[in-house]
């Protein structure tokens, strides 16, 4: 994510949110446990974590909702998991 990219995201979550505020990540990650806990690994325990596989197996959504208390935060989170290979963030 570039500067202009992380801008664009603070000031959309900035008229969506009134922090703090519950706010919800999508993933999408090849199925693998050890990639499944290097993402959980960023979160605290306060989040609420749905997971489910498709339809062939290969692949898990995974959807965490927790609050969090500023458009930085997120995407500060959003960067801390770039390095997770595989990981798509929707």
């Amino acid at each position: 994510m570039n500067i202009e990219q992380e801008l664009k995201l603070r000031i959309q979550l900035d008229k969506m949110h009134k922090w703090p505020d519950v706010y919800m990540f999508k993933f999408v990650l090849p199925k693998d446990d050890d990639k499944l806990a290097s993402l959980l690994s960023h979160f605290t325990d306060k989040a609420e974590i749905t997971t489910r596989d498709s339809a062939k197996g290969n692949y898990m959504s995974i959807t965490i909702r927790e609050v969090m208390f500023s458009s930085d935060a997120v995407v500060e989170r959003y960067k801390s998991i770039t390095d997770i290979e595989g990981l798509l963030s929707l």
